[in-house]
Protein backbone atom coordinates (compact mmCIF):
# COMPACT_ATOMS: atom_id res chain seq x y z
CA UNK A 1 0.00 0.00 0.00
CA UNK A 2 2.77 2.46 0.93
CA UNK A 3 4.62 1.70 -2.32
CA UNK A 4 1.44 2.29 -4.32
CA UNK A 5 0.88 5.62 -2.58
CA UNK A 6 4.50 6.60 -3.21
CA UNK A 7 4.32 5.86 -6.93
CA UNK A 8 0.97 7.69 -7.25
CA UNK A 9 2.53 10.72 -5.55
CA UNK A 10 5.59 10.53 -7.79
CA UNK A 11 3.50 10.34 -10.97
CA UNK A 12 1.58 13.41 -9.78
CA UNK A 13 4.88 15.29 -9.43
CA UNK A 14 5.88 14.23 -12.94
CA UNK A 15 2.52 15.43 -14.26
CA UNK A 16 3.18 18.81 -12.66
CA UNK A 17 6.55 18.96 -14.41
CA UNK A 18 4.93 18.26 -17.78
CA UNK A 19 2.27 20.96 -17.22
CA UNK A 20 4.51 23.63 -15.82
CA UNK A 21 7.77 22.92 -17.57
CA UNK A 22 11.19 23.17 -16.02
CA UNK A 23 12.09 26.81 -16.67
CA UNK A 24 15.73 27.38 -15.90
CA UNK A 25 16.12 23.68 -15.13
CA UNK A 26 16.02 22.81 -18.83
CA UNK A 27 19.02 20.87 -20.21
CA UNK A 28 21.69 22.59 -22.22
CA UNK A 29 21.26 22.70 -26.00
CA UNK A 30 17.83 21.03 -26.25
CA UNK A 31 16.61 20.20 -29.76
CA UNK A 32 13.27 19.48 -31.36
CA UNK A 33 12.10 15.89 -31.68
CA UNK A 34 13.99 13.04 -30.09
CA UNK A 35 13.10 11.60 -26.69
CA UNK A 36 11.70 13.38 -23.63
CA UNK A 37 12.77 12.26 -20.15
CA UNK A 38 10.83 13.33 -17.06
CA UNK A 39 12.32 12.27 -13.74
CA UNK A 40 11.95 12.43 -10.00
CA UNK A 41 14.88 12.02 -7.60
CA UNK A 42 14.01 10.84 -4.12
CA UNK A 43 16.33 11.24 -1.15
CA UNK A 44 17.27 8.76 1.54
CA UNK A 45 13.92 9.01 3.30
CA UNK A 46 11.90 8.11 0.22
CA UNK A 47 10.11 5.13 1.77
CA UNK A 48 8.15 7.34 4.13
CA UNK A 49 7.64 10.42 1.98
CA UNK A 50 4.34 9.16 0.56
CA UNK A 51 2.66 9.56 3.93
CA UNK A 52 3.70 13.17 4.32
CA UNK A 53 3.12 16.37 2.37
CA UNK A 54 6.84 16.93 2.09
CA UNK A 55 8.71 17.75 -1.09
CA UNK A 56 11.38 15.44 -2.35
CA UNK A 57 14.06 18.04 -1.71
CA UNK A 58 13.63 17.67 2.03
CA UNK A 59 15.57 14.42 1.89
CA UNK A 60 18.25 15.70 -0.46
CA UNK A 61 21.42 17.04 1.10
CA UNK A 62 23.55 17.10 -2.04
CA UNK A 63 23.27 18.79 -5.41
CA UNK A 64 22.26 16.13 -7.93
CA UNK A 65 23.06 16.55 -11.62
CA UNK A 66 21.92 14.31 -14.47
CA UNK A 67 23.82 14.02 -17.75
CA UNK A 68 23.25 12.14 -20.97
CA UNK A 69 26.47 10.22 -21.51
CA UNK A 70 28.36 11.16 -24.65
CA UNK A 71 26.42 14.40 -25.22
CA UNK A 72 26.43 17.97 -23.90
CA UNK A 73 22.98 17.49 -22.35
CA UNK A 74 23.06 18.14 -18.60
CA UNK A 75 20.55 19.35 -16.01
CA UNK A 76 20.52 20.00 -12.27
CA UNK A 77 17.72 18.39 -10.28
CA UNK A 78 15.30 21.12 -9.15
CA UNK A 79 14.50 22.08 -5.56
CA UNK A 80 11.36 19.92 -5.81
CA UNK A 81 13.41 16.88 -6.83
CA UNK A 82 12.44 16.84 -10.51
CA UNK A 83 14.32 17.07 -13.80
CA UNK A 84 13.50 16.98 -17.49
CA UNK A 85 15.32 16.49 -20.77
CA UNK A 86 14.02 17.13 -24.28
CA UNK A 87 15.59 16.30 -27.62
CA UNK A 88 17.63 13.27 -26.56
CA UNK A 89 18.54 11.30 -29.70
CA UNK A 90 16.42 8.16 -29.98
CA UNK A 91 17.92 4.70 -29.50
CA UNK A 92 19.91 3.55 -26.50
CA UNK A 93 21.41 6.19 -24.21
CA UNK A 94 22.74 6.34 -20.66
CA UNK A 95 21.66 8.75 -17.92
CA UNK A 96 24.54 9.52 -15.55
CA UNK A 97 23.66 10.73 -12.04
CA UNK A 98 26.15 12.78 -10.03
CA UNK A 99 25.97 14.03 -6.44
CA UNK A 100 28.15 17.09 -5.85
CA UNK A 101 29.99 16.21 -9.06
CA UNK A 102 30.71 12.58 -8.09
CA UNK A 103 29.09 9.85 -10.18
CA UNK A 104 26.75 7.66 -8.13
CA UNK A 105 25.00 5.63 -10.80
CA UNK A 106 23.93 5.11 -14.39
CA UNK A 107 20.67 4.06 -16.00
CA UNK A 108 20.57 2.65 -19.54
CA UNK A 109 17.45 3.58 -21.53
CA UNK A 110 16.23 2.52 -24.96
CA UNK A 111 13.47 4.64 -26.50
CA UNK A 112 12.11 5.31 -29.97
CA UNK A 113 11.73 8.72 -31.62
CA UNK A 114 8.92 10.69 -29.97
CA UNK A 115 8.83 8.57 -26.81
CA UNK A 116 8.47 9.88 -23.27
CA UNK A 117 10.49 8.24 -20.52
CA UNK A 118 9.27 8.56 -16.94
CA UNK A 119 11.84 7.59 -14.33
CA UNK A 120 11.97 7.64 -10.55
CA UNK A 121 15.24 7.02 -8.72
CA UNK A 122 16.26 7.01 -5.08
CA UNK A 123 19.58 8.58 -4.10
CA UNK A 124 21.41 7.77 -0.89
CA UNK A 125 24.79 9.15 0.13
CA UNK A 126 26.71 7.34 -2.59
CA UNK A 127 24.32 5.02 -4.44
CA UNK A 128 21.45 5.17 -6.92
CA UNK A 129 18.50 2.77 -7.08
CA UNK A 130 15.84 2.77 -9.79
CA UNK A 131 12.36 2.84 -8.23
CA UNK A 132 10.30 3.01 -11.41
CA UNK A 133 10.89 3.47 -15.13
CA UNK A 134 8.42 3.51 -18.00
CA UNK A 135 8.66 4.33 -21.68
CA UNK A 136 5.57 5.69 -23.41
CA UNK A 137 5.22 6.17 -27.15
CA UNK A 138 3.45 9.35 -28.29
CA UNK A 139 2.22 7.64 -31.44
CA UNK A 140 0.07 4.47 -31.32
CA UNK A 141 1.96 1.56 -32.82
CA UNK A 142 0.64 -0.73 -35.50
CA UNK A 143 -0.95 -3.77 -33.85
CA UNK A 144 1.25 -6.15 -35.83
CA UNK A 145 4.42 -4.34 -34.77
CA UNK A 146 3.48 -4.15 -31.09
CA UNK A 147 2.69 -7.87 -30.96
CA UNK A 148 6.10 -8.83 -32.35
CA UNK A 149 8.64 -9.22 -29.57
CA UNK A 150 11.69 -11.39 -28.99
CA UNK A 151 10.47 -11.89 -25.41
CA UNK A 152 7.19 -13.80 -25.38
CA UNK A 153 4.41 -11.70 -23.87
CA UNK A 154 6.66 -8.65 -23.64
CA UNK A 155 5.93 -5.11 -24.79
CA UNK A 156 8.57 -2.41 -25.11
CA UNK A 157 8.30 0.28 -22.44
CA UNK A 158 6.27 -1.82 -20.02
CA UNK A 159 7.06 -3.79 -16.89
CA UNK A 160 8.26 -7.35 -17.15
CA UNK A 161 9.38 -10.15 -14.84
CA UNK A 162 11.73 -12.88 -16.02
CA UNK A 163 13.29 -15.95 -14.47
CA UNK A 164 16.32 -17.70 -15.80
CA UNK A 165 20.04 -18.36 -15.56
CA UNK A 166 22.90 -15.89 -15.91
CA UNK A 167 24.72 -16.84 -19.12
CA UNK A 168 27.54 -14.29 -18.81
CA UNK A 169 28.40 -10.84 -17.50
CA UNK A 170 28.42 -9.25 -14.05
CA UNK A 171 26.00 -7.71 -11.56
CA UNK A 172 26.12 -4.45 -13.55
CA UNK A 173 25.05 -6.03 -16.84
CA UNK A 174 24.46 -9.66 -17.65
CA UNK A 175 22.91 -11.90 -20.29
CA UNK A 176 19.94 -13.89 -19.02
CA UNK A 177 18.80 -17.17 -20.53
CA UNK A 178 15.06 -17.03 -19.93
CA UNK A 179 13.95 -20.49 -21.04
CA UNK A 180 10.49 -20.47 -22.54
CA UNK A 181 10.29 -16.66 -22.75
CA UNK A 182 12.94 -15.75 -25.29
CA UNK A 183 14.76 -17.49 -28.12
CA UNK A 184 17.78 -15.23 -27.49
CA UNK A 185 19.51 -14.22 -24.27
CA UNK A 186 18.05 -11.12 -22.64
CA UNK A 187 20.47 -8.26 -21.89
CA UNK A 188 19.80 -7.08 -18.33
CA UNK A 189 21.14 -3.68 -17.25
CA UNK A 190 21.22 -3.93 -13.46
CA UNK A 191 23.70 -1.24 -12.45
CA UNK A 192 21.04 0.66 -10.49
CA UNK A 193 18.85 -2.28 -9.43
CA UNK A 194 18.31 -3.49 -5.89
CA UNK A 195 19.58 -7.00 -5.12
CA UNK A 196 18.08 -9.61 -2.82
CA UNK A 197 19.03 -13.18 -2.06
CA UNK A 198 16.64 -15.87 -0.90
CA UNK A 199 16.92 -19.53 -0.02
CA UNK A 200 19.74 -20.65 2.25
CA UNK A 201 21.41 -17.23 2.17
CA UNK A 202 18.36 -14.96 2.40
CA UNK A 203 19.96 -12.94 5.23
CA UNK A 204 22.90 -11.95 3.01
CA UNK A 205 23.30 -8.16 2.74
CA UNK A 206 22.40 -6.44 -0.52
CA UNK A 207 26.09 -5.77 -1.24
CA UNK A 208 27.08 -9.40 -0.62
CA UNK A 209 24.12 -10.62 -2.62
CA UNK A 210 25.08 -8.42 -5.57
CA UNK A 211 28.65 -9.67 -5.43
CA UNK A 212 27.46 -13.30 -5.40
CA UNK A 213 25.88 -13.11 -8.85
CA UNK A 214 27.90 -15.08 -11.37
CA UNK A 215 27.54 -17.19 -14.49
CA UNK A 216 25.12 -19.98 -13.71
CA UNK A 217 23.23 -18.08 -10.99
CA UNK A 218 19.48 -18.57 -11.01
CA UNK A 219 17.75 -15.18 -10.88
CA UNK A 220 14.36 -13.49 -10.96
CA UNK A 221 14.46 -10.09 -12.68
CA UNK A 222 11.83 -7.36 -12.35
CA UNK A 223 12.10 -4.25 -14.49
CA UNK A 224 11.15 -2.60 -17.79
CA UNK A 225 11.54 -4.12 -21.24
CA UNK A 226 13.36 -1.34 -23.09
CA UNK A 227 13.58 -3.03 -26.50
CA UNK A 228 11.68 -5.91 -28.07
CA UNK A 229 14.00 -6.24 -31.06
CA UNK A 230 17.16 -6.76 -29.00
CA UNK A 231 15.59 -8.01 -25.74
CA UNK A 232 17.00 -5.35 -23.38
CA UNK A 233 15.71 -4.94 -19.83
CA UNK A 234 16.51 -2.22 -17.31
CA UNK A 235 16.17 -4.00 -13.97
CA UNK A 236 14.62 -2.51 -10.85
CA UNK A 237 15.14 -5.62 -8.74
CA UNK A 238 17.24 -8.76 -9.11
CA UNK A 239 16.53 -11.69 -6.81
CA UNK A 240 19.32 -14.26 -6.66
CA UNK A 241 18.26 -17.81 -5.84
CA UNK A 242 20.69 -19.39 -3.40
Amino acid sequence: MKRRMLLSWVMAVIAAVVTGGCGSESPTAPSAGGVVVQGVVLGGGASSVAAADTQTSAAQAKKVTVKVDGTSLSVDVSASGTFQFTGIPSGTFTLVFLADGVEIGRVVVTAEEGSEVKIVVQVTESTLVVVEIKVESREPKDATTSSSCVVNGGKAGERIELEGTVASGSSTQFDLTATGRSSADVVVNAGSASFKCNGSAKTTSATECKASLKTGSRVHVRGTLMSCATAQVTAIEVMVQK
